[in-house]
């Protein structure tokens, strides 16, 4: 198993760092960084008999949740400042719909949504864009445990 991740990782040397990325919009990159990331994170669990879940985030922008005023108010203020919204959909959708170079790789890692974790919440859930208050925190767990709690 380990060998396969030395062959992954000279491939990871040409890619920019986030710290290079000035602008504010999607890069495809990203998505094979992060894949790299996750693909590696299960092989290094697999070696150790540890077994590997992945769970993608719920964020304000993406996802079907119904916002408080509140978190309109957080929403349009990230929108109105460049945000992350176009960013974030897009980064969801490539790792979604596996439309990137290395996607092979996460055939075999255990991936899980958490992006319809509060369609059904009506309170408020985020802190900002991307940060949950306790019950936000507490319906994310449950959702988690639920999958834990499956058999592999």
């Amino acid at each position: 198993m380990l060998r396969r991740l030395r062959k992954i990782f000279p491939k990871m040397l040409g890619y920019p760092l986030a710290a290079d990325i000035t602008e504010i919009s999607f890069h495809p990159t990203s998505v094979e960084i992060y894949a790299c990331n996750i693909f590696t994170a299960s092989i290094l669990c697999q070696s150790f008999n540890i077994r590997f879940l992945h769970f993608l985030e719920p964020l304000l922008s993406v996802g079907p949740k119904i916002m408080t005023m509140r978190e309109k108010e957080l929403f349009d203020e990230n929108a109105s400042s460049g945000g992350d919204r176009d960013v974030c959909v897009n980064f969801y959708r490539h790792f979604e719909e596996r439309d990137f170079a290395n996607a092979a790789l996460l055939e075999k890692v255990d991936t899980h949504s958490l992006l319809n974790v509060f369609q059904d919440a009506s309170e408020e859930v985020y802190v900002d864009t991307g940060h949950l208050n306790g019950r936000g925190n507490n319906l994310v767990a449950r959702a988690m445990a639920d999958v834990i709690k499956r058999p592999p």
